[in-house]
């Protein structure tokens, strides 16, 4: 999901990973780690527009769009979640 300065992808478990505690630990966050980021963002994308599906998968790194299917279903929104969001708009 983060590239280097040559395109590549930047390997979590480097740099990139050691920024992300840094700037957790500066702003008092805790319990996320930056795989939490690549879930926001394939979330996101695909909720966004669910014809994104192949770009998102192939830009987190996936060969077939039903893995991306299959990981990241569990996130999108159902009814019954629709439902409890309008409860507590009406309870406001």
């Amino acid at each position: 999901m983060f590239a280097n300065t040559r395109g590549n992808r930047q390997r979590q478990d480097g740099w990139i990973g050691s920024v992300f505690a840094r700037i957790c630990h500066a702003c008092r966050i805790t319990g996320h780690s930056l795989y939490d980021l690549r879930s926001t963002f394939a979330t996101t994308h695909w909720m966004e527009d669910y014809a994104r599906l192949p770009w998102v998968s192939q830009t987190i790194g996936y060969k077939h769009h039903e893995t991306t299917q299959r990981h990241y279903f569990k996130y999108t929104p159902n009814a019954r979640v629709k439902g409890f969001a309008n409860q507590i708009r009406k309870a406001k």
